[in-house]
This record gives structure tokens, C-alpha cells and sequence, in this order.
């Protein structure tokens, strides 16, 4: 779908329960379990891998400031402070640019579990770490970043908004990389305003769930955590759908087409 066919979707704003979603997102994730798991332990490691790099920088500065007596004039110590500051950023936006790159991997493969497909050539955790992807994966995860964090920041009821048009970015994205920045931001704080407290709170009820996952020698929390990732895709689902496939093989009878259809 273009921009326009998009936005005309979102305006019809299709009514969707909210127990449906709920009932919808339990059957799913017992679909996508493995992929679910597999989403939090790549997710982990780029993070342990990023976080083990600064020891680098950190055991270098270490090092300058070993045999240096403490003075309140000299700058060393507030160069040092800066540039932790940068590295720290950096390290951040490496993740989001990570996250959304995984988490629309993920939507595109539970797409694929949703119609009961087994598996499509292409579609894998890598498909979006491309060089055409590159640029607008660096723009929505710093922007994701930098909502959240003012969210966080400003008493965090700003944060329980924002949250959901994040997913719904990230959705947009994975199913329609063609469109903009500015046209997906758009789009997805369009639908994420018009179907915030249908998307909020089975999001807010599975995080919960999920997170009990930790009381399972705290592993447990990696096989639970996907599961608040699913309600987003179902709305989108319910809202625009995926069209695509179906009209083609209405057309044409030929169900070999769903794994050569567009994406």
C-alpha cells in the first residue's frame, strides 16, 4: 500500500476489541514463541557486546588518571566526563538503531507464523541490516530514543503516550520500508492517537504477564518478553491488514503466490 491508501485505512478506524486482541495475542505467541526468544537473546547480546567495547575506553581512562593528584582547575576531568557522555549516547543509538531493526524483523516473521507460513526466503533477523536501510534505522531509532527519553524526563505521563506510536513506527516501518521518515511518524502517531487505549492496555496487561517471566531463575523474563510486542501487531492488522496477498489470490486462484507475494 502507498502513503495515501495508508492513511485512508487509519481514517476508517476500524473498531477492534480489546478481548480479541488479548485472546488473538496468547494464540500468536504460542506461534512465535522460539522467534520471540531468539528476538531478546540477539537483543541481549548487541547490548553485552556494545557494553563490554567501553571497558576499552573506561580502563584507558583509568590508566591517565592513576597518577594524577586531584585539582578542581584542571579540565582532564571534565573532558573525561564529556566524553563518557558521548559514548554513552552513542552506545544507545547503536541499540535503538539494533532494536528496530530486530523488532521489524520480528513483525515480518510474525506475519509469516500469523498466516501460517513456516518460512520465506528473505525473511530473517538480518533483512533489515542492509545499506538501504541503513540511514532511516539510524533516524527512527535516535528519534525513538530521544521521545522516550523526554518522556521519561517529563513526569512520565508523556512516556504511557508516546510508547505506543513508537511501536506503531516500528510496524509501519517493517511492513512499508518505502515510505519516509516523516510520512511514518505521521502514520503511526495518526493510528497510535486513534487507538491508544485499545493498543495501551493489552499492552500494559501482556508487559505485566511478561514480566513474571523473571520470577523463572530470572531467565524466564527472555521467553516472556515478546509476548507485549504482539498486541501492536494485531491492531495494525485489525486497522490497515495485508491486502496485498489476498487480492492476488482472488484474483487468480493461485495460492502459491502467498510466498512470492509483496511484502
Amino acid at each position: 500500500m502507498n502513503y495515501h491508501e495508508l492513511k485512508e485505512k487509519i481514517r476508517q478506524n476500524n473498531n477492534i476489541s480489546i478481548g480479541e486482541t488479548l485472546s488473538e495475542s496468547f494464540n500468536l505467541y504460542g506461534s512465535i514463541f522460539g522467534n520471540g526468544l531468539l528476538l531478546q537473546v540477539l537483543t541481549i547480546l548487541v547490548l553485552y557486546g556494545l557494553v563490554i567495547l567501553t571497558y576499552i575506553p573506561m580502563m584507558g581512562s583509568v590508566f591517565i588518571m592513576e597518577d594524577q593528584v586531584y585539582d578542581p582547575s584542571d579540565d582532564t576531568y571534565t573532558v573525561i566526563g564529556i566524553l563518557w557522555l558521548i559514548l554513552y549516547f552513542f552506545i544507545y543509538v547503536i541499540v535503538a538503531i539494533f532494536q528496530v531493526g530486530l523488532l521489524s524483523a520480528f513483525y515480518n516473521i510474525m506475519r509469516l507464523k500469523d498466516r501460517g507460513i513456516r518460512s520465506k526466503k528473505g525473511v530473517n533477523f538480518g533483512m533489515f541490516f542492509k545499506k538501504q536501510y541503513f540511514l532511516k534505522l539510524t533516524l527512527i531509532g535516535v528519534i525513538n530514543l530521544l521521545m522516550i527519553g523526554i518522556g521519561s524526563i517529563l513526569f512520565v505521563v508523556p512516556l504511557f503516550y508516546v510508547i505506543i506510536p513508537v511501536q506503531f513506527v516500528v510496524l509501519l516501518f517493517a511492513f512499508n520500508p518505502e515510505l519516509s521518515v516523516k510520512q511514518l511518524y505521521g502514520l503511526a502517531f495518526t493510528l497510535g492517537t486513534k487507538k491508544w487505549g485499545t493498543t495501551f492496555l493489552p499492552f500494559a496487561l501482556l508487559a505485566l504477564i511478561a514480566s513474571l517471566g523473571i520470577f523463572v531463575c530470572g531467565i524466564g523474563i527472555l521467553a516472556t518478553a515478546s509476548l507485549a510486542l504482539v498486541p501492536a501487531y494485531l491492531i495494525y492488522k485489525g486497522v490497515i491488514g495485508f491486502y496485498e496477498d489476498e487480492e492476488a489470490i482472488a484474483s487468480i486462484g493461485d495460492p502459491s503466490l502467498i510466498e512470492t507475494g509483496n511484502y
